[in-house]
């Protein structure tokens, strides 16, 4: 609200701004979380590395990696899945679904 009285060209102090909207029981929008939430299985196991720190490859198809991210759509978040070639790092397959398992990176 500062910000856009200010744009508009009215000068007056953040804490006036604040001051005025809680007279008027105005209050700012909560700021949403931008992350959902998980509960990991305590029992789960991370799964082991091959590369043993050799973070290139000397030909295509010898080494593929994978990676999960959460992404924000209109409806809810979704889950999607990449694997790469880590010689020509070109996208073999990827995958999106709702949960974020070993059966989404399987379909990717």
């Amino acid at each position: 609200m500062h910000a856009v009285l200010q744009a508009r060209g009215s000068h007056c102090s953040r804490k006036r701004v604040v001051r005025l909207m809680q007279q008027l029981g105005l209050s700012a929008q909560p700021k949403r979380s931008r992350k959902p939430t998980t509960r990991s299985d305590p029992r789960a196991r991370f799964a082991p590395t091959h590369l043993k720190r050799q973070f290139s490859a000397q030909e295509p198809n010898s080494k593929w990696v994978s990676a999960t991210k959460a992404v924000e759509t209109a409806a809810s978040w979704l889950y999607l899945a990449v694997i790469l070639d880590w010689f020509s790092r070109m996208v073999v397959g990827w995958a999106m679904a709702a949960t974020e398992d070993e059966q989404l990176v399987e379909l990717a």
